[in-house]
C-alpha cells in the first residue's frame, strides 16, 4: 500500500528531474504528454521491481515472497553496471528510464538490507544521510552528466508523436 505508493513517487518525480520536465525546448502539449507518461512509467516499473521477490521464492504467496531466502534479479545492483553499458544502444530514453527506476528502488531498499553485489554479497543498511546523498547523486547525475537525458527523453517523444 504505502510503501508501493512510496517508490512509485520516488521513482515518477526522480524522472521528472532528470527529465527536467517542466523546461523542455517545446511547448508541444503532445510532447510534455509523452514525457509525463514516460515519467508515470518510469515510476510504475520502480513498483514492479518488487514482483523478482515472488520469483525469487517461487510462489505467488505474499508471505512467501517476503520470506524469501534470497532477493531477486531486479534488486542485484550490479544490474544497474548492465544497464550503463547498454547506454549507447537504441533507443536511449528506455535505457535512462530503466537506470532510474532501479537505482531509486534499490537506493530505497538499502535503507533496510543494503546493496545487494550478486555473487558478491550485500553492503549493510545504509545510514539516512548516505541514502539522501546517493538519491541526489543520481539524479543530479542523469541530468547533468549523462549526455543528453533530457534531449533523448524529449527527442524520443517528438519521433512518437510524428509517428
Amino acid at each position: 500500500g504505502t510503501l508501493a505508493v512510496i517508490v512509485w513517487l520516488l521513482g515518477y518525480f526522480t524522472f521528472c528531474f532528470v527529465t527536467d520536465t517542466g523546461r523542455l525546448s517545446t511547448n508541444n502539449l503532445a510532447t510534455h504528454t509523452i514525457v509525463i507518461l514516460q515519467s508515470v512509467v518510469c515510476g510504475a516499473f520502480a513498483c514492479l521491481v518488487d514482483l523478482d521477490h515472488f520469483l525469487a521464492a517461487r510462489s505467488l504467496e505474499l508471505e512467501d515472497a517476503v520470506n524469501a531466502p534470497h532477493r531477486g534479479i531486479l534488486h542485484n545492483s550490479l544490474l544497474l553496471l548492465l544497464l550503463m553499458a547498454c547506454y549507447h544502444s537504441k533507443p536511449r530514453s528506455i535505457v535512462v528510464l530503466l537506470l532510474v527506476a532501479l537505482s531509486t528502488h534499490q537506493l530505497r531498499d538499502s535503507l533496510r538490507r543494503g546493496l545487494y553485489f550478486y555473487p558478491l554479497g550485500s553492503t549493510a543498511p545504509l545510514p539516512y544521510t548516505l541514502y539522501i546523498a546517493l538519491m541526489c547523486g543520481v539524479m543530479l547525475t542523469f541530468r547533468y552528466f549523462i549526455p543528453g537525458s533530457v534531449r533523448i527523453v524529449s527527442r524520443s517523444a517528438t519521433c512518437l508523436k510524428e509517428v
